[in-house]
């Protein structure tokens, strides 16, 4: 992911909270900050329009089949609301992420013990 990135999507997750009839998004998040700005200002998180949304949160493995097993991707792939938390330690996963109240919950990580 472009550093660049880290920059702009502050200030897209807060553009996008606008937008009234949100209904689908895929988005990478660098940290789990932005889409707890996401998440707590968007009216059509609040009022549950939001019907297809994949967040990844951390510097996605997706390009690096090989960490990830291969019914876990699939899986991942089927869901239509979910969040893909990636982390290089498993002691390092957020509380924000452990006990997420949201739909489905994937969490990558490569070094999982």
């Amino acid at each position: 992911m472009d550093t660049r990135w880290d920059t702009d999507v502050e200030f897209l997750a807060e553009e996008f909270c606008t937008l009234n009839k949100l209904n689908t998004m895929f988005i990478c998040f660098p940290e789990v900050k932005y889409q707890k700005t996401f998440t707590s200002s968007c009216q059509s998180w609040k009022v549950d329009s939001l019907c297809k949304f994949k967040f990844v949160i951390g510097r996605d493995i997706k390009s690096s089949a090989s960490r990830v097993p291969k019914n876990t991707e699939f899986d991942y792939n089927q869901e239509d609301r979910c969040m893909r938390y990636v982390n290089s330690d498993v002691e390092l996963i957020p509380q924000e992420v452990k006990y997420w109240n949201g739909p489905q919950l994937f969490i990558y990580t490569t070094n999982p013990c």
